[in-house]
């Protein structure tokens, strides 16, 4: 059966509608979204559903809902990441929820897919928090080798509702071509990643992804009828 995941916790009050089709959900935790309010609401409506929690760090920019790129120090990045991990952990832990993985959001997740410096900083302070925690990361990223070096256990991610690039990163938000919409592309898109490892780009390359994660937008304006079409179909859902 497909592994689904979805960020959640950023404010659109969808959760308890997406929940029940997930595998494993992110939390925002207070970089582009959320606050120890939101992270307790959703925690408790993941109590009894059949899914694994973690935390969705990224930059601290609301303003732009932490999806564009932020010149920050190293020591900034750290700062802010422990908070964000650190107000998660707290709150996780009172509820007695087990964090499970820790996936950056946005530009964050794109810059730690290209820079080793920031990929070992986001490491350090993952492993620091959250020990036992896997590390979701895009395949052939340079988060993913540095996650790997420091015996972190690896989760590779791909996006059921995210064109690509020829390089394999995502289209950029800012082009209209960067968020698929339509189901039936997406059903298509899925089934080539899940049965084949195999990525069909924006200019029609036939490119080798693994995963086995699979990640669809809470934001999303077709998100539920997704997820749905995703579940029913029998080439994704086989056990």
């Amino acid at each position: 059966m497909i592994h689904l995941n979805c960020d959640i916790g950023e404010g659109l009050g969808n959760e308890s509608l997406l929940i029940p089709f997930l595998s494993s959900c992110s939390i925002a935790c207070g970089g582009h979204a959320g606050d120890a309010t939101s992270i307790d609401e959703v925690l408790r409506l993941t109590v009894g559903h059949d899914l694994t929690v973690g935390a969705h760090p990224s930059f601290p920019d609301r303003e732009n809902f932490g999806r564009a790129a932020m010149q920050l120090s190293i020591p900034a990045l750290q700062e802010t990441l422990r908070e964000q991990l650190g107000l998660m952990h707290e709150r996780s832990g009172r509820l007695h929820v087990k964090i499970e993985h820790v996936k950056a959001h946005g530009a964050l997740y794109i810059a730690l897919s290209k820079d080793s410096e920031m990929a070992q900083s986001f490491v350090a302070v993952a492993r620091e928090i959250f020990p036992e925690a896997k590390i979701y990361a895009p395949f052939q990223s340079v988060l993913a080798s540095v996650a790997l070096e420091n015996e972190c256990e690896v989760v590779y991610e791909a996006f059921a509702d995210r064109n690509y690039n020829d390089d394999l990163s995502l289209v950029s938000r800012e082009s209209k071509s960067a968020l698929v919409k339509d189901p039936g592309k997406i059903l298509k898109h899925l089934i080539s990643l899940y049965h084949d490892s195999v990525v069909t780009t924006v200019t029609g390359k036939e490119l080798t992804l693994c995963a086995s994660t699979f990640c669809v937008h809470g934001d999303n304006p077709n998100v539920l009828s997704i997820l749905k079409n995703i579940r029913q179909h029998p080439k994704l859902n086989a056990v």
